[in-house]
């Protein structure tokens, strides 16, 4: 899906998947507009285990 010129107002993407999209970085949010919150624990980078910070996150992050 081109995602171009995509305007989301007052919705929910805390479930969200964005797979198959492209031009992501053009879609314009308004509004009240929720995200999910980030994985918990650790993660792995290479060697070295990481925490993830706290922040708004899209679903995939948790894929």
């Amino acid at each position: 899906m081109d995602a171009a010129h995509l305007v989301l107002t007052d919705v929910d993407l805390s479930d969200c998947l964005f797979s198959g999209a492209f031009h992501l970085d053009q879609i314009r949010l308004e509004g009240r507009i929720s995200f999910a919150g980030a994985p918990t624990g650790w993660h792995r980078r290479g060697i070295r285990p990481l925490r993830f910070t706290r922040r708004r996150v899209l679903a995939e992050e948790h894929h």
